[in-house]
């Protein structure tokens, strides 16, 4: 038995959302450079933000500390119309929104992609991210029926491996923790329990660099429940004297 992705349309993070409807974008709709970078589902803030940031990057020295402190995207998006810096802005945009583009980077070692940029490029590795967890969620599709497997836990495994077996273990933390920093919607104790199955992937890629990615996902799969033993007695000794099992 497999999910029918209509009834259970997958959300940004490649998890099944269980829920009656959904249905596709209509990609014909016309949507900002914005909207095009991280979807309407995003919060608007974090969005706006995030795309101020992509503008003063193509501005390069040509913004002011006026522009960094108090520009507006409005007004950036301007500035880099009069420096004809318009079509550099949209292969910018065009490079990291296109998947294909990071699946062509290849590290000969272990076949992962999409590992060749600066690890500065925060935006072009949440992309990656995306790519990674839509990855999990085909082979879970393939491979399990069962809801349980679809939670949180198994995709901060499995991405942390991948980050931390590529860009090394401390830049993996720093992705996990922006991560983190960056959920707004998390319930309390939710981000120890991420920070938990993040160190559990990271020491998946101590031990195994280069496993391929199918053989990491069905090990991953299979450990579920031992890692959640582990992630349950980590949980007991941080709460000792505030333990919800919920969070559990």
């Amino acid at each position: 038995m497999t999910f029918n992705e209509q009834d259970h349309p997958r959300d940004e993070m490649g998890k099944f959302t269980f829920k009656n409807g959904g249905g596709e974008k209509n990609t014909n709709e016309k949507q900002t450079p914005a909207e095009i970078l991280y979807g309407k589902k995003t919060k608007e803030e974090k969005r706006e933000t995030d795309y101020k940031n992509i503008l003063l990057s193509i501005l390069g020295d040509k913004a002011t500390s006026a522009n960094i402190l108090y520009g507006k995207t409005k007004d950036l998006e301007k500035i880099i119309r009069n420096n004809s810096l318009t079509n550099k802005l949209k292969k910018y945009l065009e490079k990291y929104k296109n998947s294909e583009y990071r699946k062509k980077q290849i590290n000969p070692n272990n076949g992962d992609f999409g590992f060749s940029e600066s690890k500065n490029n925060i935006i072009y590795y949440n992309y990656l991210s995306e790519d990674y967890n839509k990855e999990l969620g085909d082979f879970l599709n393939k491979n399990t029926s069962n809801p349980y497997y679809y939670a949180n836990d198994l995709r901060h495994q499995y991405v942390s491996a991948l980050f931390a077996r590529n860009l090394g273990e401390e830049t993996a933390k720093f992705f996990g923790n922006l991560n983190e920093k960056a959920n707004i919607q998390s319930i309390p104790g939710d981000e120890e329990i991420d920070q938990i199955n993040n160190e559990i992937g990271r020491n998946y890629a101590k031990k195994y660099p280069n496993m391929p990615r199918e053989e990491l996902l069905k090990l991953v799969l299979k450990e579920h429940s031992k890692n959640q033993q582990i992630r349950i007695e980590r949980m007991k000794k941080r709460n000792k004297n505030n333990l919800n099992k919920e969070y559990l």
